[in-house]
């Protein structure tokens, strides 16, 4: 039972409202109390005290365990673009302290600082971005650990609101233009009511493909509720296949992209090739293909566009523009016509088009030399061209509207011999060959004795005709001269058969001969030959006795014909290796005149009969002529006296 002074301070204890602490209740001489207030400085001020003494109750804008410390507020955060650099967080209000954990969204923000008491920072993780709706907001709350103190949960606006300034159309694709773009699953962008596919935003740009099935040509164009307005969609060309296309119209062209039909209808649709309106059969047209047959010419202007129409309003709605090219021209042979026109020439290919103007082929016979050829007719398959005067071999280009062909072909040209002039003397010398494409070629001599090429020269660029002036061997015979023209691709050569000048006769010493007698003969002239040399006198030889040179043969002859079978001058014939010469001019066979013409006249042994003196006559001039005596020449004066005496008398009289 407690005495009476302990139940005096157990009132007083209470009332005072101390908190006391005793070991025991029993009296001792060692009896301590000791007395706790838990409301320390009276709670600052900012509070009351409870019942028991033990803890402040705050007022509202405090805390702590004295209410010695403001309550943090937040009033609001800094919000940010959604494609910014991972931001520090600044989040603005009052009281704010270090030693704080903040939380966004249920995430954790990390590296806290409170460089003020009015701004508190942090960074958020990259990788919670994703996991948000950019266009909505987050709870915030701060924990103060060094209060403590948490909060209460605030809504705020973490990321920018989406500013679209404008919408276009940017070939097949849709793109919208602005800033603060939150991803675009959290934008939803609706083009007539049809949710757009788009790509991944970036901050200020966001881009989406245009519909396969357009709904209208001017659509309605919505995102969230950033945008509400309406946009024209046209046509739009991303490619043409084939390209290059062939330059006839054995294949259809495939025109892929988008917009080029629409849901709602009431349009028509042209394919503009060049210059060429071409309408492509409905069941060939979709939203995103085209399929047409094109123009069978070569077009100057090489571009394909797709006009729609509107047929209510006849408002066009141009596609881009696609440039194209033509298949390159392919040359699978040149072929060279045959003399005399071996200057035409026909290409076969393809890929050539029908258009003169648009053909165009060169040869280049070196890297300075192009020589352009005249184009005679053009088909799909074919060019037929005519080769200048100054043609020469190299490679042939093909262009079709300055389209070359994929590889030069090798032109050789095939040369052609005409003549020899003159023919070449036995002793050699220079000799002109006379033909075509001459002038590359090898000119080669072939006889029995020799097989090379001669030495040539040209005093012209003309190659048809062209002209050789070539050196020629000492030789006699035929020969053939081989034109051989060499390129890489093969040879092209021409044989043309001639033969070494005959043997010319100009004189033979003596000029005549008798029968029985042996006779040695010196023949002069030119091109004469030991080779197979054959030399006769009316059919009989005459038997080589000397030095045979190119102008001179002494030979032995003898003949017993009968002088009189004999016509004059008898024939000459010598033979070089085959070739024959004759003279039939030069020489006779001496004939004997009757009686050596009785010694009155003069023999002519090319017929063996005499010509007289005036004093002879006769065959053998033996009988002479006659001299008339006086008497008979005054008779016959008076035979001729009389009747001119008569005349004149008869004229006197008659006159009077």
């Amino acid at each position: 039972m407690k005495n009476s002074l302990e139940s005096i301070l157990f009132i007083s204890l209470v009332l005072l409202g101390c908190v006391y602490r005793v070991q025991s209740n029993i009296f001792t001489s060692d009896f301590v109390v000791s007395l706790t207030n838990g409301c320390d400085n009276n709670c600052n001020g900012h509070g009351s005290c409870n019942a028991n003494l033990t803890n402040c109750t705050c007022d509202s804008q405090y805390t702590g365990s004295s209410c010695e410390f403001l309550k943090p507020v937040l009033s609001n955060l800094a919000h940010f673009a959604y494609y910014k650099n991972i931001p520090a967080i600044s989040i603005f209000g009052s009281n704010f302290l270090n030693n704080s954990q903040i939380f966004i969204g249920g995430v954790s923000c990390d590296s806290v600082i409170a460089p003020t008491s009015n701004i508190i920072t942090c960074i958020l993780p990259s990788e919670f971005f994703s996991q948000w709706n950019g266009s909505l907001t987050q709870d915030v709350s701060i924990q103060f650990n060094a209060i403590p103190y948490t909060s209460p949960v605030y809504t705020f606006k973490i990321f920018n609101t989406p500013t679209i300034t404008s919408v276009l159309q940017n070939g097949e694709k849709i793109e919208f233009i602005g800033n603060s773009f939150i991803p675009t699953s959290f934008m939803a962008p609706t083009l007539g009511g049809v949710v757009l596919s788009c790509g991944a935003s970036t901050n200020a740009n966001i881009i989406c493909d245009i519909p396969t099935d357009l709904p209208k040509r001017n659509s309605s164009i919505i995102v969230s509720t950033y945008l509400n307005s309406s946009i024209e969609i046209y046509p739009f060309i991303e490619t043409i296949s084939p390209n290059p296309i062939p330059t006839d119209r054995s294949k259809d062209i495939t025109i892929s992209g988008v917009g080029f039909t629409s849901l709602s209808g009431g349009e028509t649709l042209k394919v503009i090739q060049g210059s060429l309106n071409i309408l492509p059969n409905v069941s060939s047209i979709s939203g995103t293909q085209i399929i047409f047959t094109p123009s069978g010419d070569i077009q100057n202007d090489k571009t394909i566009t797709v006009n729609v129409v509107q047929t209510s309003t006849q408002n066009i709605y141009p596609s881009n523009t696609v440039d194209y090219t033509y298949l390159a021209p392919t040359v699978i042979v040149v072929t060279q016509n045959y003399p005399p026109n071996n200057n035409i020439f026909t290409i076969t290919g393809d890929n050539f088009g029908n258009s003169l103007s648009l053909v165009q082929v060169l040869v280049t016979a070196s890297q300075d030399n192009n020589i352009e050829m005249t184009i005679l007719n053009v088909t799909q398959k074919h060019i037929v061209f005519q080769a200048p005067t100054n043609m020469r071999k190299g490679e042939l280009n093909v262009y079709i509207d300055q389209q070359i062909n994929v590889a030069g072909k090798i032109l050789n040209l095939v040369p052609f011999v005409s003549s020899i002039t003159p023919l070449p003397p036995t002793n050699g010398g220079l000799v002109t060959i006379n033909g075509q494409y001459l002038y590359d070629a090898i000119v080669n001599f072939i006889s029995t004795e020799h097989n090379q090429a001669l030495s040539c020269t040209y005093n012209s660029t003309s190659n048809y005709p062209s002209e050789a002036y070539c050196t020629f061997l000492a030789d006699c015979g035929n020969f053939s001269i081989n034109a051989e023209s060499q390129v890489s691709n093969g040879d092209e050569n021409f044989i043309f058969e001639s033969k070494y000048h005959e043997p010319v006769i100009t004189s033979i010493s003596p000029n005549s001969y008798k029968k029985s007698v042996n006779q040695t003969f010196t023949i002069s002239g030119k091109n004469f030959d030991t080779r197979n040399l054959e030399i006769t006198i009316y059919d009989q030889p005459c038997n080589v006795s000397g030095t045979v040179t190119f102008s001179e043969i002494i030979c032995e002859y003898i003949s017993d014909t009968d002088p009189e079978t004999v016509e004059n001058p008898v024939s000459i014939s010598i033979s070089v290796d085959s070739i024959v010469g004759s003279n039939n001019l030069l020489l006779n066979f001496e004939k004997p005149c009757p009686n050596n013409c009785s010694s009155n006249g003069q023999c002519n042994i090319a017929d063996g009969k005499c010509t007289c003196n005036s004093s002879h006559t006769g065959d053998d001039c033996s009988t002479p002529v006659p001299t008339p005596t006086p008497t008979e020449d005054l008779s016959s004066a008076s035979k001729l006296t009389i009747p001119i005496f008569t005349l004149l008398m008869s004229l006197f009289f008659i006159s009077f």
